[in-house]
């Protein structure tokens, strides 16, 4: 899985990095059950991700974090579910690792937990 790791995929250096909230559609999340933030990145040569959440930095398995699972990545971007806005981090932020050690990192995402 990318977000674990090596990716079978490819980066374009001149490709850019964003992190998202997908699900729900709505900018904030207050009960609304799982929240999908997607990690988007380009195609061009092998890459390792690598995420940070919270105050935790550079995590390649974020099993350990409770409520977090990623989905199956696709050849430009990879998912991950949270399972309840009581498991969102204070910011989310996800880096690309080429081979040769040059690293592109996406905006930092802070999820919006209040009610509207």
């Amino acid at each position: 899985m990318c977000i674990f790791g090596r990716c079978p995929f490819t980066y374009s250096s001149a490709a850019v990095i964003s992190l998202t909230q997908t699900h729900p559609a709505a900018p904030y999340v207050c009960r609304t059950g799982n929240i999908t933030l997607r990690c988007q990145y380009g195609i061009a040569e092998e890459v390792y991700i690598l995420c940070s959440v919270g105050s935790m930095f550079n995590l390649e398995d974020l099993s350990t974090i409770p409520g977090h699972t990623a989905l199956l990545p696709t050849t430009t971007y990879q998912d991950l579910v949270v399972d309840s806005y009581t498991n969102l981090r204070g910011r989310y932020h996800c880096t690309a690792v080429l081979g040769n050690g040059t690293r592109a990192g996406s905006n930092v995402y802070s999820p919006i937990a209040e009610c509207k």
